[in-house]
């Protein structure tokens, strides 16, 4: 019962997109099992580079920390501007976006657009220097 025969793939999808693997009536992530088999310990936190969550190939999948995790989210669905790191301002005379990033649980307002392309160049640019590899501009 559940179980499955050398060479197929481990475990099921749930229903966020991760692998779980079942072992002796214990419940892992995939993407924690494969990090145990190649370096031998379980990290706190783990992010994967593509943000597939199913795919746990070692090259994709990368320790972090809770902050370096969320810097690399994709944009949210109810996103209505199309922007990441982009909001409607009404309050400056013709500039109607602006443009902000969090680091460290502080928003930081980097500055106010014409457009929405505008602002997000400003937030791609900041996002580069402030989270490096683990940022994703959406």
């Amino acid at each position: 019962m559940g179980r499955c025969e050398v060479g197929e793939r481990a475990g099921c999808l749930t229903p966020q997109g991760y692998y779980r693997i079942t072992i002796y009536q214990n419940h892992y992530a995939g993407h924690h099992l494969a990090w145990l088999y190649v370096y031998g310990y379980f990290p706190e936190n783990i992010d994967h580079k593509n943000n597939q969550r199913h795919d746990n190939r070692i090259e994709n999948i990368r320790e972090a920390t809770t902050e370096e995790n969320s810097f690399n989210r994709r944009i949210q669905s109810n996103n209505k501007i199309g922007f990441k790191g982009v909001t409607k301002y009404e309050n400056i005379k013709k500039k109607k976006y602006r443009a902000q990033i969090t680091k460290r649980g502080k928003v930081r307002v980097l500055g106010y657009f014409y457009t929405a392309e505008e602002a997000h160049a400003a937030y791609v640019e900041a996002g580069l220097k402030l989270h490096g590899e683990f940022f994703n501009s959406g």
